[in-house]
């Protein structure tokens, strides 16, 4: 997932200036610049003129994630700002390895530093964990993310899977349907949820929620792409990949855990879905320190 769209970059900015306008409390986004010295009390300790140089180092093992956000951050502040990154995202790192320098202005420096470590803590964590977990399975099966992410900060977070080693899923409730057991139960079951989201959005992606094995036949009679097997035993993962003789893609979800997830993913699936890669997150420790 290269960042280089337009749309990457704007939701790259949207995400820096959100969370420094929260650091600085500043409602209007467009004054944060000019409201630097003024709502960052610690600058009046500092002369406007001075010039520093900083490293960032990692406290922990990690697989390093969120240059462009970091980047970002001291950027938006002042172009001046210049980083010589040493490492890459998807990268692994060593304990008390320098991840970047940085030279501009202190007070930049010093003001977009929580920040800047807040967005490499978070994707750093969540990309360490996923890379552990998808470690620990057969290559063919995918660890996918689901919608259990941090409000506001799901590009980011979903970045970070993919960096860790893992997929992603539909990215929100726009780009692909998921029929749960509530949307079957409004729309009159498989059938006819399928039908209609089809002859809304015949080019999205159709993926259903099923609780049992008579619930998965009707989805493979509706021909929909996937289905989401919610909280099956081994036995019945086992039994659907047998009904479905590799004719639909077929994900695991539901109480899935580190420990069990390596035998369901000897069932036989396709993929494997966890709310846990991004919503139980032990972040990375970061530090940033003045040198020179």
């Amino acid at each position: 997932m290269p960042l280089q769209t337009k749309q990457d970059i704007n939701q790259i900015n949207q995400d820096v200036q959100r969370a420094l306008s929260e650091d600085l409390g500043v409602l209007e986004q467009d004054a944060l610049i000019g409201s630097l010295h003024e709502q960052d009390l610690h600058l009046h300790l500092i002369d406007k003129s001075s010039w520093a140089c900083a490293r960032i180092i990692t406290r922990e093992r990690c697989i390093f994630c969120a240059q462009a956000w970091a980047e970002s951050t001291f950027k938006y502040l002042s172009p001046e700002v210049s980083i010589n990154w040493h490492v890459s995202d998807g990268e692994a790192v060593e304990k008390d390895a320098t991840i970047c320098e940085i030279k501009g202005p202190a007070g930049v420096l010093l003001t977009g530093e929580r920040t800047a470590l807040n967005f490499l803590q978070l994707a750093c964590g969540v990309a360490t964990k996923v890379h552990n977990f998808k470690q620990q399975l057969p290559p063919d099966v995918l660890l996918r993310d689901t919608r259990k992410t941090l409000p506001g900060l799901r590009a980011l977070q979903k970045y970070a899977v993919l960096m860790g080693g893992g997929s992603n899923h539909r990215f929100g409730l726009y780009d692909a349907y998921l029929l749960k057991e509530n949307h079957l139960m409004a729309a009159g079951g498989i059938k006819n949820a399928v039908l209609q989201a089809r002859s809304k959005q015949p080019k999205l992606p159709i993926q259903v929620e099923v609780e049992n094995l008579t619930e998965l036949q009707q989805a493979i009679d509706a021909e929909v792409d996937s289905v989401l097997l919610d909280n099956f035993s081994n036995d019945d993962l086992i039994k659907a990949v047998a009904i479905n003789q590799g004719r639909i893609f077929l994900e695991a979800s539901g109480n899935i855990t580190e420990r069990n997830m390596v035998e369901i993913a000897k069932t036989g699936i396709n993929a494997i879905s966890l709310g846990t890669l991004t919503k139980d997150i032990q972040s990375i420790d970061f530090s940033m320190r003045f040198f020179g």
